[in-house]
């Protein structure tokens, strides 16, 4: 081992006692079941709905290791998603995003851009672009138009970036 390979630290990500624990109760769910907040709760020895982070980072760790998706049911707890189920939610999640570019955009029309720097004229414009093309992309009849295109290749892997955009483009 060379002098500068035993120099390399190496950071492990470790769970907390309590993100642990409900990982390990969350492991246990099959598609449908219900993991009540009372019940995760008394695993994490607070309050869940007021302490989010143990929960959010099991079911980080899950979805990352596990392939397990978990959706949050206001009020209730967290449900574990069948792949149908998973695949439905997608939808919202498209939605957010179209909901949140449509908002940079509307921010970025109301700078008067001539009072920003011409050093950062560039970043500006390029970064109001780039919300107006998710917001475009995120748009029922694009998402027509990448369906087709997905269902015209013979795999189930994602649309290459070019294919995506090509697709995007057909009017």
């Amino acid at each position: 081992m060379s002098e500068q390979e035993s120099k390399v630290v190496r950071i492990i990500l470790a769970l907390s006692i309590e993100s642990a624990a409900l990982t390990s109760r969350l492991r246990e769910c099959k598609p449908g079941d219900i993991v009540t907040y009372a019940e995760l709760s008394l695993l994490l020895g607070k309050n869940a709905r007021e302490h989010r982070g143990p929960l959010q980072a099991a079911r980080h760790r899950l979805e990352r290791d596990e392939r397990m998706i978990f959706e949050v049911i206001r009020l209730v707890g967290v449900k574990c998603l069948s792949a149908p189920e998973a695949a439905a939610s997608m939808a919202s999640h498209v939605r957010r995003v179209r909901k949140a570019a449509r908002k940079g955009v509307r921010k970025a029309q109301a700078i008067d851009i001539l009072q920003v720097p011409p050093e950062a004229r560039a970043g500006l414009v390029a970064t109001a672009s780039f919300l107006a093309l998710v917001d475009s992309a995120g748009a029922p009849a694009s998402m027509r138009r990448l369906e087709a295109s997905v269902e015209k290749q013979p795999t189930t892997q994602f649309l290459p970036l070019q294919r995506a955009l090509a697709a995007l483009r057909e009017a």
